[in-house]
């Protein structure tokens, strides 16, 4: 019998489809109520929710934890670990339509307020764009926040906030209650890093 052969396999992943621009894939993604995205990073291959529109024409809701600009309320925001990243789950409602192209940050502050880690961009994996957002929508938008290798020990603050691509300054960001948040920016969680080994392997 031959040996068998333990030189690593490679696969090529074809791409087959029709080829749609931005502006299709807005109409696309609000006919789907979750989105699946496949990651190719190594070592495995990965089916991943991204979130999806959950609900069209709702009223606006009573309890959220902050405004911005009058445009868009964030309504909840949970987190878990997943390896060495962090799950990070946002829901969010348009209140008025979006008029600029606008980004998502997701910010990891160490105790001295120096930033540890980052995940901005779109929702949706930079799929979603508020501007195509319509009013009484609501939208879940999961996403993940690699956590740094060599993190100091201690507590992070986790911070959520918008901010026009085009630049200029963030979308204020106001409480419940009309408070404005400190730079824009609304702390979500704190956490103890490094975390658990037992809490990292979960799923």
């Amino acid at each position: 019998m031959e040996p068998l052969d333990k030189t690593p396999w490679r696969f090529i992943f074809p791409g087959v489809g029709q080829v749609v621009d931005s502006d299709s894939l807005q109409d696309a993604l609000r006919q789907a109520p979750h989105i699946l995205v496949t990651s190719y990073a190594q070592p495995d291959v990965v089916l991943r929710d991204v979130g999806g529109l959950e609900a069209e024409g709702q009223m606006p809701p009573t309890n959220y934890i902050a405004n911005y600009a009058d445009k868009l309320l964030l309504i909840s925001a949970s987190q878990k670990p997943e390896g060495d990243s962090l799950r990070i789950t946002l829901r969010w409602y348009c209140t008025a339509p979006v008029t600029q192209e606008t980004s998502v940050f997701v910010h990891l502050y160490d105790s001295e307020n120096r930033l540890a880690a980052q995940a901005d961009g779109y929702p949706l994996l930079n799929m979603a764009r508020m501007v195509s957002w319509r009013p009484g929508d609501m939208w879940r938008d999961i996403r993940f926040l690699a956590l740094p290798e060599d993190e100091t020990s201690g507590r992070y603050i986790l911070k959520i906030g918008l901010y026009p691509i085009a630049g200029g300054p963030r979308l204020s960001a106001f409480s419940p209650t009309g408070e404005r948040f400190v730079d824009d920016a609304v702390p979500i969680t704190t956490l103890e890093l490094p975390l658990d080994p037992r809490e990292r392997n979960e799923h």
